[in-house]
Protein backbone atom coordinates (compact mmCIF):
# COMPACT_ATOMS: atom_id res chain seq x y z
CA UNK A 1 0.00 0.00 0.00
CA UNK A 2 2.88 2.00 0.59
CA UNK A 3 4.05 1.94 -2.61
CA UNK A 4 0.70 3.08 -4.40
CA UNK A 5 1.27 6.31 -2.56
CA UNK A 6 4.82 6.47 -2.89
CA UNK A 7 3.48 6.57 -6.94
CA UNK A 8 0.89 8.84 -6.26
CA UNK A 9 3.26 11.26 -4.41
CA UNK A 10 6.07 11.26 -7.37
CA UNK A 11 3.60 12.02 -10.16
CA UNK A 12 2.18 15.18 -7.93
CA UNK A 13 5.68 17.33 -7.40
CA UNK A 14 5.45 20.50 -7.61
CA UNK A 15 7.58 23.64 -7.14
CA UNK A 16 6.89 26.72 -4.64
CA UNK A 17 5.52 26.92 -0.93
CA UNK A 18 4.07 29.19 0.83
CA UNK A 19 6.96 30.21 4.04
CA UNK A 20 4.93 32.18 6.72
CA UNK A 21 5.31 29.91 9.47
CA UNK A 22 2.46 28.40 11.86
CA UNK A 23 4.95 26.93 14.15
CA UNK A 24 4.41 27.30 17.79
CA UNK A 25 6.46 27.53 20.99
CA UNK A 26 6.96 24.61 22.78
CA UNK A 27 7.26 24.32 26.47
CA UNK A 28 8.81 21.31 28.23
CA UNK A 29 6.97 20.58 32.02
CA UNK A 30 8.88 18.91 35.04
CA UNK A 31 6.88 15.37 34.51
CA UNK A 32 8.25 15.40 31.13
CA UNK A 33 4.48 16.74 29.28
CA UNK A 34 4.43 19.09 26.86
CA UNK A 35 2.48 22.44 25.88
CA UNK A 36 2.40 24.24 22.69
CA UNK A 37 1.46 27.83 22.22
CA UNK A 38 2.68 31.30 21.74
CA UNK A 39 4.54 32.62 25.05
CA UNK A 40 3.02 36.02 25.47
CA UNK A 41 4.89 37.19 28.59
CA UNK A 42 7.52 35.71 30.66
CA UNK A 43 7.35 37.88 34.51
CA UNK A 44 9.84 38.48 36.99
CA UNK A 45 8.99 35.85 39.48
CA UNK A 46 9.01 33.35 36.44
CA UNK A 47 5.82 32.34 35.80
CA UNK A 48 5.02 31.84 31.38
CA UNK A 49 1.87 33.01 29.90
CA UNK A 50 0.92 30.97 27.06
CA UNK A 51 -1.48 31.46 24.44
CA UNK A 52 -2.31 27.29 23.93
CA UNK A 53 -5.47 26.37 21.32
CA UNK A 54 -6.47 23.98 24.10
CA UNK A 55 -7.61 27.21 26.53
CA UNK A 56 -9.33 30.58 26.11
CA UNK A 57 -7.22 32.22 27.94
CA UNK A 58 -3.44 32.09 28.65
CA UNK A 59 -2.35 29.55 30.61
CA UNK A 60 -0.48 30.48 33.68
CA UNK A 61 2.33 28.11 34.44
CA UNK A 62 4.67 28.36 37.70
CA UNK A 63 8.83 28.06 37.23
CA UNK A 64 9.01 25.64 39.31
CA UNK A 65 6.61 23.31 36.84
CA UNK A 66 8.64 24.28 33.67
CA UNK A 67 11.95 22.66 32.79
CA UNK A 68 12.54 23.96 29.43
CA UNK A 69 10.91 26.67 26.47
CA UNK A 70 11.73 25.81 22.82
CA UNK A 71 10.70 29.18 20.97
CA UNK A 72 9.97 28.85 17.25
CA UNK A 73 12.68 29.16 14.86
CA UNK A 74 13.13 32.81 12.58
CA UNK A 75 13.91 31.92 9.11
CA UNK A 76 17.59 33.23 8.96
CA UNK A 77 18.81 34.42 5.72
CA UNK A 78 22.39 36.55 7.16
CA UNK A 79 25.34 33.68 6.45
CA UNK A 80 27.62 36.74 6.79
CA UNK A 81 31.23 36.45 8.93
CA UNK A 82 31.33 37.25 12.33
CA UNK A 83 33.28 37.02 15.10
CA UNK A 84 32.36 34.82 18.34
CA UNK A 85 33.04 36.75 21.77
CA UNK A 86 33.56 34.46 24.37
CA UNK A 87 33.33 35.80 28.19
CA UNK A 88 35.44 35.07 30.87
CA UNK A 89 32.82 32.78 32.43
CA UNK A 90 32.33 30.90 29.21
CA UNK A 91 29.16 32.51 27.65
CA UNK A 92 29.47 33.27 24.19
CA UNK A 93 27.85 35.43 21.28
CA UNK A 94 28.32 36.23 17.91
CA UNK A 95 29.25 39.64 16.97
CA UNK A 96 31.13 42.48 14.98
CA UNK A 97 33.92 44.63 16.21
CA UNK A 98 33.17 48.10 16.28
CA UNK A 99 35.84 49.46 18.37
CA UNK A 100 38.82 48.41 20.67
CA UNK A 101 40.00 50.90 23.28
CA UNK A 102 42.03 50.84 26.38
CA UNK A 103 38.92 49.67 28.71
CA UNK A 104 36.61 48.40 26.40
CA UNK A 105 35.64 46.35 23.31
CA UNK A 106 32.91 47.58 21.32
CA UNK A 107 30.68 45.36 19.53
CA UNK A 108 27.35 44.81 17.49
CA UNK A 109 25.25 41.50 17.89
CA UNK A 110 22.16 40.47 16.10
CA UNK A 111 20.83 39.05 18.62
CA UNK A 112 21.94 41.31 21.77
CA UNK A 113 22.81 44.84 20.10
CA UNK A 114 25.13 47.04 20.76
CA UNK A 115 27.70 46.20 23.51
CA UNK A 116 30.38 48.35 25.21
CA UNK A 117 32.65 45.30 26.97
CA UNK A 118 35.41 45.54 29.24
CA UNK A 119 38.61 44.26 28.77
CA UNK A 120 38.45 42.34 31.23
CA UNK A 121 35.41 40.36 31.17
CA UNK A 122 36.28 39.07 27.18
CA UNK A 123 38.35 35.85 27.29
CA UNK A 124 38.81 35.81 23.27
CA UNK A 125 37.48 36.57 19.61
CA UNK A 126 37.43 33.92 17.03
CA UNK A 127 36.82 34.87 13.41
CA UNK A 128 35.90 33.22 10.73
CA UNK A 129 32.69 32.25 12.24
CA UNK A 130 29.84 31.83 9.37
CA UNK A 131 26.26 32.15 10.99
CA UNK A 132 23.46 29.79 10.33
CA UNK A 133 21.00 29.85 6.82
CA UNK A 134 17.52 28.67 7.27
CA UNK A 135 16.68 27.53 4.22
CA UNK A 136 12.72 26.11 5.55
CA UNK A 137 11.05 25.98 9.02
CA UNK A 138 7.91 24.54 9.08
CA UNK A 139 5.69 22.80 8.24
CA UNK A 140 3.35 25.47 8.11
CA UNK A 141 0.50 25.13 5.32
CA UNK A 142 -1.96 22.39 4.23
CA UNK A 143 -0.84 22.69 0.40
CA UNK A 144 3.30 23.11 0.32
CA UNK A 145 4.01 19.56 0.84
CA UNK A 146 2.89 16.91 -1.79
CA UNK A 147 0.59 14.87 -1.97
CA UNK A 148 -1.57 17.96 -0.29
CA UNK A 149 -1.80 17.55 3.35
CA UNK A 150 -5.19 15.14 4.40
CA UNK A 151 -5.33 13.71 1.04
CA UNK A 152 -5.52 10.02 0.88
CA UNK A 153 -2.36 8.54 1.44
CA UNK A 154 -0.66 11.81 2.72
CA UNK A 155 0.21 12.88 6.44
CA UNK A 156 -2.77 15.56 8.10
CA UNK A 157 -1.07 19.17 9.29
CA UNK A 158 -2.52 19.32 13.15
CA UNK A 159 -1.23 22.70 15.02
CA UNK A 160 1.76 22.55 13.18
CA UNK A 161 2.40 19.04 13.32
CA UNK A 162 2.80 16.75 10.63
CA UNK A 163 0.51 13.48 11.70
CA UNK A 164 -0.08 9.84 10.76
CA UNK A 165 -1.97 7.18 11.95
CA UNK A 166 -1.09 4.73 9.11
CA UNK A 167 1.08 4.71 5.43
CA UNK A 168 1.75 8.47 4.47
CA UNK A 169 4.16 10.47 2.61
CA UNK A 170 4.65 13.76 2.00
CA UNK A 171 7.25 15.44 0.18
CA UNK A 172 8.47 18.85 -0.92
CA UNK A 173 11.22 20.01 -3.28
CA UNK A 174 14.27 22.44 -2.35
CA UNK A 175 17.41 24.10 -3.63
CA UNK A 176 20.61 22.96 -1.17
CA UNK A 177 24.05 23.69 -1.29
CA UNK A 178 26.58 21.43 -1.41
CA UNK A 179 26.76 21.28 2.60
CA UNK A 180 23.59 21.11 4.43
CA UNK A 181 21.61 20.07 7.27
CA UNK A 182 18.38 18.54 7.87
CA UNK A 183 16.76 18.78 11.27
CA UNK A 184 13.26 17.70 12.64
CA UNK A 185 11.57 16.17 16.10
CA UNK A 186 9.69 12.99 16.01
CA UNK A 187 7.00 11.86 18.46
CA UNK A 188 5.48 8.47 17.99
CA UNK A 189 2.94 6.08 20.65
CA UNK A 190 4.12 2.70 20.00
CA UNK A 191 6.58 1.86 17.55
CA UNK A 192 7.60 4.32 15.13
CA UNK A 193 8.70 3.43 11.54
CA UNK A 194 9.70 6.47 9.51
CA UNK A 195 11.66 7.23 6.52
CA UNK A 196 13.21 10.38 5.81
CA UNK A 197 14.68 10.77 2.33
CA UNK A 198 17.06 13.41 1.17
CA UNK A 199 19.17 15.42 -1.15
CA UNK A 200 16.05 13.71 -3.71
CA UNK A 201 15.81 14.73 -6.69
CA UNK A 202 11.78 13.70 -6.37
CA UNK A 203 11.84 12.47 -9.96
CA UNK A 204 8.58 12.09 -11.44
CA UNK A 205 8.79 8.22 -12.82
CA UNK A 206 9.55 4.83 -11.06
CA UNK A 207 13.40 4.95 -12.01
CA UNK A 208 16.89 4.47 -9.93
CA UNK A 209 17.82 7.83 -8.41
CA UNK A 210 20.73 9.30 -6.56
CA UNK A 211 19.49 10.21 -3.04
CA UNK A 212 20.04 9.18 0.70
CA UNK A 213 17.11 7.81 2.72
CA UNK A 214 17.23 7.88 6.94
CA UNK A 215 15.18 5.04 8.59
CA UNK A 216 14.59 4.43 12.46
CA UNK A 217 12.10 1.53 14.08
CA UNK A 218 12.49 -0.86 16.48
CA UNK A 219 15.48 -2.12 14.76
CA UNK A 220 17.42 1.09 15.69
CA UNK A 221 18.79 3.72 12.80
CA UNK A 222 20.08 3.50 9.29
CA UNK A 223 21.28 5.47 6.81
CA UNK A 224 21.82 4.37 3.40
CA UNK A 225 22.64 5.67 0.15
CA UNK A 226 20.08 4.79 -2.87
CA UNK A 227 22.18 5.39 -6.27
CA UNK A 228 21.54 5.64 -9.99
CA UNK A 229 24.32 3.22 -11.15
CA UNK A 230 26.30 0.18 -10.07
CA UNK A 231 25.07 -1.27 -6.82
CA UNK A 232 21.59 0.15 -5.90
CA UNK A 233 21.49 0.33 -1.98
CA UNK A 234 24.88 1.35 -0.12
CA UNK A 235 24.70 1.49 4.61
CA UNK A 236 26.94 4.50 4.90
CA UNK A 237 26.42 4.05 8.54
CA UNK A 238 23.78 2.15 11.38
CA UNK A 239 22.87 2.78 15.15
CA UNK A 240 21.47 -0.19 17.36
CA UNK A 241 19.15 2.28 19.59
CA UNK A 242 16.09 1.30 19.26
CA UNK A 243 12.76 3.37 20.68
CA UNK A 244 12.79 1.84 23.95
CA UNK A 245 16.22 3.91 24.89
CA UNK A 246 14.09 6.98 24.36
CA UNK A 247 11.49 7.18 27.04
CA UNK A 248 9.44 9.78 26.44
CA UNK A 249 9.10 8.64 22.89
CA UNK A 250 10.48 12.12 21.20
CA UNK A 251 13.46 12.74 19.68
CA UNK A 252 15.24 15.42 17.83
CA UNK A 253 17.01 14.01 14.87
CA UNK A 254 19.57 16.44 12.57
CA UNK A 255 21.56 14.81 9.69
CA UNK A 256 24.41 16.75 8.63
CA UNK A 257 25.44 16.31 4.62
CA UNK A 258 28.76 17.46 3.13
CA UNK A 259 28.92 16.56 -0.75
CA UNK A 260 32.12 17.67 -0.88
CA UNK A 261 34.11 14.88 1.35
CA UNK A 262 31.14 12.49 0.76
CA UNK A 263 30.51 12.71 4.89
CA UNK A 264 27.53 12.35 6.56
CA UNK A 265 26.75 12.67 10.72
CA UNK A 266 23.82 11.91 12.58
CA UNK A 267 22.92 13.68 15.91
CA UNK A 268 20.32 12.32 18.34
CA UNK A 269 18.93 14.91 21.00
CA UNK A 270 22.37 17.14 20.20
CA UNK A 271 24.61 14.49 20.18
CA UNK A 272 26.72 13.32 17.64
CA UNK A 273 25.61 9.69 17.26
CA UNK A 274 27.42 8.47 14.51
CA UNK A 275 29.28 9.63 10.73
CA UNK A 276 30.05 7.72 7.76
CA UNK A 277 31.30 8.76 4.18
CA UNK A 278 28.73 7.91 1.23
CA UNK A 279 30.59 4.90 -0.90
CA UNK A 280 28.93 5.57 -4.36
CA UNK A 281 31.07 7.30 -6.78
CA UNK A 282 28.68 9.78 -7.96
CA UNK A 283 27.71 12.53 -5.81
CA UNK A 284 24.11 13.25 -5.29
CA UNK A 285 22.36 16.54 -7.02
CA UNK A 286 18.92 16.94 -5.55
CA UNK A 287 17.52 18.69 -2.87
CA UNK A 288 13.95 17.24 -2.02
CA UNK A 289 12.52 16.05 1.19
CA UNK A 290 10.30 13.54 1.59
CA UNK A 291 8.88 11.46 5.02
CA UNK A 292 7.10 7.77 4.78
CA UNK A 293 5.16 6.59 7.92
CA UNK A 294 5.65 2.90 7.78
CA UNK A 295 3.70 2.14 10.64
CA UNK A 296 0.85 0.07 10.86
CA UNK A 297 -2.52 1.52 10.82
CA UNK A 298 -3.52 3.11 14.31
CA UNK A 299 -0.13 3.75 15.35
CA UNK A 300 0.40 7.61 15.70
CA UNK A 301 3.70 9.09 14.53
CA UNK A 302 4.48 12.86 14.82
CA UNK A 303 6.82 15.00 12.75
CA UNK A 304 7.28 18.86 13.75
CA UNK A 305 9.90 21.39 13.80
CA UNK A 306 11.15 20.68 10.04
CA UNK A 307 14.28 22.59 9.06
CA UNK A 308 16.15 22.70 6.28
CA UNK A 309 19.46 24.72 6.63
CA UNK A 310 22.80 25.41 5.68
CA UNK A 311 25.20 25.09 8.63
CA UNK A 312 27.70 27.86 10.20
CA UNK A 313 31.23 27.55 9.39
CA UNK A 314 33.44 27.55 12.15
CA UNK A 315 37.43 28.88 12.10
CA UNK A 316 39.98 25.96 11.76
CA UNK A 317 41.31 26.10 14.86
CA UNK A 318 40.28 25.99 18.73
CA UNK A 319 43.07 27.24 21.03
CA UNK A 320 44.35 25.78 24.25
CA UNK A 321 43.65 26.98 27.99
CA UNK A 322 47.17 28.47 28.49
CA UNK A 323 46.56 30.75 25.57
CA UNK A 324 43.16 32.05 27.23
CA UNK A 325 44.82 32.65 30.28
CA UNK A 326 48.16 34.50 29.48
CA UNK A 327 49.54 37.44 31.35
CA UNK A 328 49.39 39.52 27.66
CA UNK A 329 47.47 39.66 24.75
CA UNK A 330 47.59 37.40 21.66
CA UNK A 331 46.95 36.56 18.42
CA UNK A 332 47.11 33.41 16.52
CA UNK A 333 47.11 33.45 13.10
CA UNK A 334 46.02 31.43 10.24
CA UNK A 335 49.49 30.00 9.56
CA UNK A 336 49.31 28.97 13.48
CA UNK A 337 51.64 31.62 14.53
CA UNK A 338 50.90 33.04 18.00
CA UNK A 339 52.25 36.80 18.96
CA UNK A 340 51.92 38.67 22.82
CA UNK A 341 51.95 42.07 23.80
CA UNK A 342 49.55 44.38 23.74
CA UNK A 343 45.86 44.07 21.38
CA UNK A 344 44.67 47.25 19.69
CA UNK A 345 42.48 47.37 16.67
CA UNK A 346 42.62 50.19 13.16
CA UNK A 347 39.26 50.04 11.28
CA UNK A 348 40.32 49.77 7.80
CA UNK A 349 38.85 51.28 4.40
CA UNK A 350 36.86 48.44 3.59
CA UNK A 351 35.03 48.61 7.53
CA UNK A 352 37.39 45.38 8.42
CA UNK A 353 39.63 46.02 11.04
CA UNK A 354 43.51 45.66 11.34
CA UNK A 355 44.54 44.20 15.15
CA UNK A 356 48.04 45.04 16.21
CA UNK A 357 50.06 43.79 18.85
CA UNK A 358 52.91 45.88 20.27
CA UNK A 359 55.41 43.65 21.94
CA UNK A 360 56.15 43.85 25.67
CA UNK A 361 59.86 45.81 24.69
CA UNK A 362 57.66 48.42 22.33
CA UNK A 363 60.45 46.91 19.47
CA UNK A 364 58.37 45.62 17.40
CA UNK A 365 54.67 45.79 16.48
CA UNK A 366 53.12 42.94 14.67
CA UNK A 367 49.32 44.00 12.56
CA UNK A 368 47.46 41.51 10.48
CA UNK A 369 44.06 41.91 8.83
CA UNK A 370 40.85 40.13 10.59
CA UNK A 371 40.93 37.90 7.77
CA UNK A 372 44.21 36.41 8.32
CA UNK A 373 43.16 35.33 12.07
CA UNK A 374 41.83 32.57 13.74
CA UNK A 375 41.43 33.83 17.19
CA UNK A 376 42.45 36.80 19.48
CA UNK A 377 43.26 36.48 23.23
CA UNK A 378 42.95 38.71 25.99
CA UNK A 379 44.73 39.49 28.73
CA UNK A 380 43.77 37.55 32.00
CA UNK A 381 42.76 40.11 34.51
CA UNK A 382 45.15 40.23 37.94
CA UNK A 383 41.49 39.36 39.64
CA UNK A 384 39.62 36.76 38.94
CA UNK A 385 36.38 37.82 37.23
CA UNK A 386 33.14 37.25 39.97
CA UNK A 387 29.59 37.57 39.81
CA UNK A 388 27.03 37.94 42.91
CA UNK A 389 24.27 36.83 40.41
CA UNK A 390 22.94 33.62 41.00
CA UNK A 391 21.74 32.26 37.65
CA UNK A 392 18.35 31.39 36.79
CA UNK A 393 18.18 30.36 33.24
CA UNK A 394 20.51 29.62 30.33
CA UNK A 395 19.15 30.33 27.08
CA UNK A 396 20.42 29.57 23.83
CA UNK A 397 20.38 31.92 20.88
CA UNK A 398 21.09 31.41 17.50
CA UNK A 399 23.84 28.78 16.72
CA UNK A 400 26.97 28.96 18.78
CA UNK A 401 25.66 31.27 20.87
CA UNK A 402 24.63 31.04 24.27
CA UNK A 403 24.65 33.18 28.27
CA UNK A 404 23.54 32.40 31.62
CA UNK A 405 21.11 34.53 33.08
CA UNK A 406 20.24 35.53 36.89
CA UNK A 407 16.89 37.12 36.17
CA UNK A 408 14.67 37.02 32.90
CA UNK A 409 11.38 38.97 31.79
CA UNK A 410 9.40 38.96 28.96
CA UNK A 411 6.67 41.26 27.54
CA UNK A 412 5.34 42.45 24.20
CA UNK A 413 8.21 40.77 22.76
CA UNK A 414 11.06 42.63 24.48
CA UNK A 415 13.21 40.61 26.94
CA UNK A 416 15.16 42.71 30.11
CA UNK A 417 17.06 40.25 31.48
CA UNK A 418 20.34 40.37 34.03
CA UNK A 419 23.86 39.01 33.15
CA UNK A 420 25.82 37.93 35.39
CA UNK A 421 28.99 40.34 34.28
CA UNK A 422 27.13 42.17 31.87
CA UNK A 423 24.26 43.70 33.98
CA UNK A 424 21.04 44.84 32.49
CA UNK A 425 20.41 43.54 28.83
CA UNK A 426 17.47 44.24 26.45
CA UNK A 427 16.89 42.47 23.22
CA UNK A 428 14.10 40.75 20.54
CA UNK A 429 11.98 37.52 22.31
CA UNK A 430 12.92 36.32 18.35
CA UNK A 431 16.55 36.09 19.23
CA UNK A 432 16.01 32.92 22.05
CA UNK A 433 16.01 29.53 20.72
CA UNK A 434 15.85 27.62 23.84
CA UNK A 435 15.55 28.66 27.63
CA UNK A 436 16.25 26.22 30.08
CA UNK A 437 15.68 26.41 34.06
CA UNK A 438 18.39 25.74 35.93
CA UNK A 439 16.87 22.90 38.55
CA UNK A 440 18.42 24.88 42.23
CA UNK A 441 15.52 27.83 41.63
CA UNK A 442 15.11 30.46 44.43
CA UNK A 443 12.18 29.39 47.01
CA UNK A 444 10.47 32.48 46.70
CA UNK A 445 10.60 32.27 42.68
CA UNK A 446 8.92 28.38 43.16
CA UNK A 447 6.25 29.25 45.42
CA UNK A 448 5.14 32.28 43.32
Amino acid sequence: MLTSYLKIFIRSVMIGADLGCLCADEVMQSDGSHVSGVVQAIHENGMIELRSPLAMEPLLLKANTVKRVKFTEELTKSSALSGLVRLRNGDQFLASVQGLSDVDLQVSSQSLGHLNLPRELVESIQFGIREKKMIYAGPNTDDEWVPKIGSVGAWRLVKGVLTSSSAAVAGMPFEVPQQFGVKFTLRWQSDPALQLYFADPLTPAAERVDRYYLQFNSAGFEIKRESSKGRHFHSVMMSPRGPDQFPKNQLDIEIRVDRKTSRLDLFLDGALEASGVDPAQDATTGGGLSLLSAAPTGSVQEVFGIQLFEPGQESIANSSDDEADSQSDRMLSRDEEIWSGRLSATRLENGGFAYSLKGESDEQTIELAEADLVKVFFAKPEHEVESKHKLLVRVKLREHERLGLASIALSDGKVTAVHPLLGVLKFEQTAISVLDWIEDQPEEMSEE
